[in-house]
């Protein structure tokens, strides 16, 4: 996969998740926030804020792989 396939299948990806949890991952992830100033941010604890960002990253994950052809497959 090129670097722009992957940034295109990353933006597709972001676009099935929630506004929510586009947030927590933009802000854990790209903007590099701590669990704690997140969850100021956001107005929640910081237990919730790791528990979301945890789901969110395991459905982003899913989302993508069920994009993603598997090497065996695709082989063929």
């Amino acid at each position: 996969m090129r670097g722009n396939d992957a940034i295109d299948l990353l933006r597709w990806a972001l676009d099935r998740l929630t506004p929510e949890e586009r947030t927590i991952l933009t802000l854990i992830h790209l903007e590099e926030y701590t669990a704690a100033e997140a969850a100021e941010l956001l107005g929640w604890s910081v237990a919730n804020v790791k528990i979301r960002a945890f789901r969110t990253r395991k459905k982003l994950r899913k989302i993508i792989s069920k994009a993603i052809p598997k090497q065996s497959e695709a082989v063929r």
